[in-house]
């Protein structure tokens, strides 16, 4: 599928071939043209440290939903 207006934050998973089971390896952050297929991720690995101490460091109200 070629991603548009509106698909920033989009996930790009790999499925393991062995296992079926799919990762979650980057998120669409640029957008060059529609329908060209031109596209800019940003891949997790680098930021893991940072998601995971915030989501350590979150005591949000809605924690419990």
């Amino acid at each position: 599928k070629q991603t548009c207006i509106g698909d920033l934050g989009s996930p790009i998973v790999a499925v393991d071939p062995f296992t079926n089971i799919h990762h979650l390896i980057g998120v669409l952050t640029r957008r060059f043209k529609c329908q060209q297929g031109i596209n800019q991720y940003t891949e997790l690995t680098r930021h893991l440290k940072w998601i995971s101490d915030t989501i350590d460091n979150c005591h949000s109200i809605h924690a419990n939903i």
